[in-house]
């Protein structure tokens, strides 16, 4: 070995499943190795988004990552336990978090005492158009959607937001948009809670249908 590498063992790979040989005879693990390894040395957050966005880049998928954990669970290794949260959290969603705003959010949201959203969840507007919004509880039909239009597509990306936030409005949903400033402002947790407690009283008085 060179002077300066450093020679690093690990107590368990399965070649076949863990390893790509490229031409040059070079080794690399695959991003499930590599993500399974993440879990052992980082916070649950922190290896949620970057399962995310092995998902959301279409490296691996969680029905993938189901197997391979299957496949390499052995007692006493850690990071087991993380990788299985994730998973359980993924099963009822289809598509991956966009971002890891979205996490972020997601965090904000449970340490508030809030009820976790649905992520990514599916609804349909009038148009026939299927749209998924990022955090939802459709129980009282509000949606936060963490990002801002401009910064992901400019004028054109923010009016097709603003149009189709109009369009959920028109099924009875109520969509609020955050940006990454606003995820740190100090008022923003107290509004997410007003606002969910009066999305939720509204639902007890009737005046927002469940249906």
């Amino acid at each position: 070995m060179p002077p300066w590498a450093r020679l690093v063992r690990t107590r368990w790979i399965d070649d076949a499943l863990e390893v790509i040989q490229r031409p040059d005879g070079i080794r690399l693990a695959r991003p499930l190795r590599t993500l399974f390894r993440l879990a052992a040395v980082s916070s649950q957050h922190r290896f949620e988004r970057a399962a995310e966005d092995v998902w959301h880049l279409g490296l691996a998928t969680p029905a993938e990552a189901g197997e391979y954990l299957t496949a390499i669970r052995r007692q006493g290794l850690t990071g087991v336990t993380k990788f299985a949260t994730w998973l359980e959290q993924t099963m009822p969603r289809s598509a991956a978090s966009q971002s890891g705003l979205e996490l972020d959010f997601v965090a904000l949201i449970r340490r508030l005492g809030l009820p976790d959203p649905e992520r990514q969840y599916p609804l349909t507007l009038p148009s026939g158009e299927v749209v998924h919004l990022d955090l939802a509880w459709p129980d009282i039909r509000l949606a936060v959607e963490p990002g801002h239009s401009w910064w992901h597509g400019g004028e054109l990306r923010a009016r097709a937001d603003e149009a189709r936030d109009r369009a959920c409005h028109a099924v009875g949903w109520q969509v609020e948009r955050y940006s990454q400033d606003d995820q740190h402002d100090p008022p923003t947790g107290p509004e997410l809670v007003a606002m969910y407690r009066r999305r939720a009283d509204l639902c007890h008085l009737g005046r927002v249908s469940r249906d």
